[in-house]
């Protein structure tokens, strides 16, 4: 019994840190606290695999391009980025500083 409730235990730890990006397109009231607690939880000593205000700020335009229904964390890495036939504008994830970046393809 005591290694199923540790089971619900650490589902309970994954689903408070990986939970908010399960759906897209109802992105938290307090995303920039989930993008850093992430960003926290996956840093070593000043090494880190993510930014969280990058990752805050690409969740924010994928919102407003993903097509309805697209949400989901698979079918949003299946997305293709193509010009021709894909969802995603070029803009996403080539611009470094997202503070100065405008374009017509989403609301930035």
């Amino acid at each position: 019994m005591k290694s199923v409730e540790e089971r619900f235990e650490l589902f309970k730890e994954h689903e408070d840190l990986w939970g908010f990006l399960y759906n897209q397109e109802a992105l938290p009231k307090d995303l920039s606290a989930h993008c850093k607690d992430l960003h926290i939880a996956l840093k070593e000593g000043e090494s880190s695999d993510i930014n969280g205000t990058e990752l805050e700020e690409e969740l924010k335009h994928l919102k407003f391009i993903l097509p309805k229904g697209q949400g989901t964390p698979t079918k949003t890495i299946n997305l293709k980025s193509e010009p021709a036939g894909g969802y995603l504008p070029k803009c996403v994830g080539s611009f470094e500083n997202s503070s100065y970046h405008t374009c017509n393809c989403c609301e930035c």
